[in-house]
């Protein structure tokens, strides 16, 4: 059966669902297999890290912010005074750019993401939006797309809206820093992460990830379910997101404006393997 997530949610075992209208102004949809005791998760997002940005945190401990201040300098030699970052999350990031006197703005495209960072970085400003589609007519010396989300362009078409937009909040001496998939961890000898932890306070749980892998669309569909203390249901959540390989990044990026002028592996948390980087400025 199906039902709408409402304060007093009596459809399933786990009390972290019903915290949900707290979030967001939005309620997402929850269907629920009571013979597996699993809640599956829907709505504007199926990942329930996406819906519970404090949890995310949890589980993705390391900031990418000195990683991106080192590869901009290792361009440039000074720090960037305006950064945009697309796919913000829970803002983690432009915080500690913005402790270093950065002027930051994030863009996410998930509701409960962009109130999260909001509320607990109210010195940043945060904005809902499309990265297909967003302009904020003004433009940064370095625009990020971190933790993959590059990777939500599941075609050919949505990635070079995508390039698009940044190139037009690019000038000159922009640098472009993007951290896709690094393709060895689903192509390769190394493995894609198949635990994630949520490691204290009311909602420690383990999360355990299956991936089925479509060679011809270059898709990885996930499946991963959450398994709380007992006495809680299962939770499951879903992504499908495409793989891009760096040789194929750097031909769109050239193909949009873009030269791409480095790219480069680092190691970043204990989840993957070793992240995968792109450097890009507009050409001239």
């Amino acid at each position: 059966m199906s039902c709408t997530v409402c304060k007093t949610l009596n459809c399933t075992n786990n009390p972290l669902l019903a915290r949900l209208p707290d979030l967001t102004s939005e309620q997402p949809t929850i269907s629920q297999n009571n013979g597996d005791a699993m809640t599956t998760l829907s709505g504007p997002t199926n990942d329930l890290l996406h819906k519970f940005p404090n949890l995310y945190e949890k589980v993705f401990t390391v900031s990418t912010a000195p990683t991106c201040i080192e590869l901009y300098q290792s361009q440039c030699g000074s720090l960037p005074r305006t950064a945009l970052d697309i796919g913000s999350g829970p803002g983690r990031e432009l915080a500690d750019l913005a402790e270093m006197g950065i002027d930051c703005v994030g863009v996410d495209f998930v509701p409960m993401m962009v109130e999260y960072a909001q509320k607990n970085y109210p010195k940043v400003e945060f904005i809902q939006g499309d990265m297909r589609e967003f302009r904020l007519g003004r433009k940064f010396d370095m625009i990020t797309i971190l933790g993959a989300c590059i990777n939500y362009m599941l075609d050919n078409a949505d990635l070079e809206k995508a390039l698009t937009t940044v190139l037009a909040h690019s000038h000159e001496d922009t640098v472009v820093i993007v951290e896709p998939y690094n393709t060895t961890s689903f192509v390769g000898t190394n493995t894609p992460p198949l635990e994630y932890v949520i490691p204290d306070g009311e909602f420690k749980a383990v999360g355990s990830a299956t991936y089925e892998w479509s060679q011809k669309e270059q898709l990885i569909s996930r499946v991963r379910t959450w398994r709380f203390s007992e006495g809680q249901d299962d939770i499951q959540d879903t992504y499908k997101q495409r793989l891009y390989f760096a040789k194929e990044l750097q031909y769109f990026f050239e193909k949009n404006g873009f030269s791409v002028v480095n790219t480069v592996e680092h190691q970043q948390s204990k989840i993957y393997n070793k992240s995968l980087f792109l450097l890009a400025t507009p050409s001239n």
